[in-house]
């Protein structure tokens, strides 16, 4: 049974039909064991979409719509959970194979049997998960038609699980469903004032989501009302959630809806966080706060400044890594007058933190840096070195990596003396770094130094990088010459074709004849992303190199050589 996909990948769908097909069926209807049966539903869900591939069309098409469902629908039903649950895979990746029209006629046709079954509450709970999972394939139409008429005869289900279901599935549908939002609302309003408590939980939970594809006058009346009652439950998890998700329903709000009753709630997920145990809310709440701060814009900051510092120094590490990835977004947000008053601070406290925190400031060093006006900027500087220095071993060597693929956007920030002082220096630490993927990233920066110094007034600064360049390729050490020809490769078309054949070509060319085939493979790279130019294509010298290169003894070269021509 677990060979099908394979079979059916090699076999076209008319013998599939006639000879394995019976085999299929045998094993759905008459196999003891549930573990082969639930093998043959995961292999109906994988051979579909191989036989979809192979053809001949119709045949396929007749094939998975109905012999295959046909399994499927009498799997779903079988009395062992590993199977159903197979099964519902296997309908799920069918129904993305097939148009809307098959979906309604043959797919819904079983999910819609699911949902009637008045014995099995299990049946109805499997037809709710496989709602929510196939609304966007279904459409508006289909789900307006069938889901959303199937989700409100099931919200009043006598089990709770079944409508917990409901609550889980309804920001799918609504995504969906547009031309129901009525419907929808009064359905997850009564979903959220359920007499079960896991059932509001799950509203609560789902809030943020279902608020996002409610209608504007829905977020800020009904929904907003039914947040404050999920804020207020008499069961404690119920709360938690509610707390949790509540950034994030704020972000979903209009800009004018935020008043200061939500927002005294939102400020409350710290400020009450010793009643809740560890601070367990101070996560979520740093999670949203960009959404929260976007909706409530630059001039209301003060409403949340005091939450920010909270959060900057709060105990938990995950917490503060969570603002430092989101400092630059915060920027864009609140404006350079307060990027320099309230962020900086922040960053600065960031870098000496715990390297988790530190990659969430350097993920983003450049972007947050952009946002910072000139002169604070440059005297943030002495921050990049740390990042080499802290973290020199072996082990955090991503650090190291993250500096070397930001340095060329760096560059474009600063005036040439800061990048001659302060990043020149850098790249040369970096590209003698012991990590492949360090010296790789970073390739790109000294094609744009190089321009930002030749505009400068200090040429010398232009002819010591030019120097410090063409020393590498001249290395005794195979390493460094092929960091000069990955460098090169940027270089090509980066500086003036002129200036590169006078200053560089002569040192590239002879590395045609290196002894290692990396450095011969780098060489062949580099002269590949200039070929297009005139001036490389049609020089004497560089024609010698790909003949060379064309006849080299690693495999490697030659195809590199035999592609770029």
């Amino acid at each position: 049974v677990k060979t099908l996909t394979e079979v059916c990948a090699a076999t076209d769908a008319t013998t599939v039909r006639a000879e394995i097909l019976p085999m299929m069926e045998t094993v759905a209807n008459e196999e003891d064991s549930a573990v082969v049966r639930a093998a043959l539903a995961e292999q109906l869900g994988e051979a579909a979409p191989v036989l979809m591939r192979r053809g001949p069309k119709d045949v396929v098409h007749s094939l998975v719509t109905t012999s295959f469902l046909n399994l499927v629908a009498s799997l779903i039903v079988d009395d062992h959970e590993d199977v159903r649950k197979e099964s519902e895979q296997a309908l799920i990746a069918i129904g993305e194979l097939l148009d809307v029209h098959d979906l309604g006629n043959a797919v819904l046709t079983i999910v819609l049997g699911l949902a009637s079954s008045k014995d099995e509450e299990e049946h109805r709970v499997s037809a709710v998960r496989l709602l929510d999972t196939l609304s966007p394939k279904m459409g508006p139409c289909l789900s307006t038609t069938f889901a959303v008429k199937e989700l409100l005869i099931l919200a009043q289900d006598p089990a709770f699980r079944v409508r917990r279901g409901c609550s889980e599935a309804l920001a799918s549908v609504a995504a969906v469903a547009t031309d129901a939002t009525e419907q929808l609302l009064q359905l997850f309003t009564n979903l959220a004032r359920d007499p079960i408590w896991s059932v509001r939980k799950t509203c609560a939970d789902q809030l943020p989501g279902f608020s996002n594809f409610m209608p504007a006058q829905a977020r800020t009346g009904a929904l907003k009302e039914i947040c404050y009652e999920l804020l207020g439950d008499e069961n404690r998890w119920v709360k938690k959630t509610a707390r949790a998700r509540l950034g994030e329903f704020i972000a979903s709000l209009p800009i004018g809806s935020v008043d200061d009753q939500i927002l005294g709630y939102y400020r409350g997920m710290v400020t009450d966080a010793i009643e809740m145990a560890n601070n367990e809310n101070e996560l979520p709440c740093a999670f949203s706060f960009p959404g929260v701060v976007l909706q409530l814009g630059e001039h209301r900051w003060s409403e949340v400044n005091e939450l920010f510092r909270t959060l900057c120094d709060s105990s938990q590490w995950q917490v503060r890594k969570t603002l430092a990835y989101s400092l630059h977004e915060l920027a864009r947000i609140v404006g350079p007058q307060l990027t320099q008053a309230v962020l900086l601070p922040a960053f600065e406290q960031f870098t000496t933190d715990l390297p988790e925190v530190r990659m969430g400031i350097y993920e983003s060093i450049d972007l947050f840096l952009a946002l910072v006006p000139p002169s604070p900027r440059a005297a943030l500087l002495p921050v990049l070195p740390k990042m080499i220095t802290d973290y020199n071993s072996m082990e955090h060597w991503r650090m190291r990596l993250k500096l070397a693929s930001k340095l060329t956007a760096l560059t474009s920030l600063f005036e040439a003396e800061m990048v001659y002082e302060q990043l020149w220096p850098l790249l040369q630490l970096l590209w003698g770094d012991t990590v492949a993927e360090v010296r790789e990233a970073l390739v790109t920066a000294p094609g744009t130094m190089l321009l930002q110094m030749q505009d400068d007034e200090h040429p010398e600064w232009a002819n010591e990088l030019t120097t410090r360049l063409l020393a590498l390729g001249s290395s005794h050490t195979w390493v460094p010459r092929q960091t000069f020809c990955s460098i090169c490769t940027e270089l090509i078309s980066k500086i003036d074709i002129t200036m590169f054949v006078q200053d560089f070509l002569p040192t590239l060319l002879p590395l045609a004849s290196d002894k290692v085939p990396n450095v011969r493979l780098a060489m062949a790279r580099a002269l590949a992303a200039g070929i297009d130019m005139d001036t490389i294509r049609k020089n004497d010298q560089v024609k010698q190199a790909l003949v060379l290169l064309s006849k080299d003894i690693d495999a490697d070269v030659r195809h590199c050589v035999d592609t770029s021509l």
